[in-house]
């Protein structure tokens, strides 16, 4: 029985690192969702790089920006998306 709960231990402790590993790399994807968006905000001058970054951010894991594409840092969809004539 010693065996087992010695077993069980370790991978409560397994589970334990990867949802932490987990809570970084979100935390993470989170930082670099700001920036993009950032960069989207400061960039307005440069439909280029305005062009780049909104591509980027839609392109994460092929559905964009996790907190939704409207209201991301006071950004409408339209906003986010362009008005198309850059």
């Amino acid at each position: 029985m010693s065996k087992l709960k010695h077993e069980l231990h370790i991978l409560r402790d397994e589970n334990q690192k990867l949802r932490d590993t987990l809570e970084i790399s979100r935390r993470q994807e989170d930082i670099y969702i700001s920036t993009l968006v950032e960069i989207m905000n400061l960039s307005s001058l440069s439909p280029m790089i305005n062009d780049v970054a909104r591509k980027t951010l839609f392109g994460l894991n092929g559905k964009g920006c996790s907190a939704g594409p409207i209201g991301v840092l006071g950004l409408t969809k339209e906003e986010l998306e362009g008005s198309g004539d850059e």
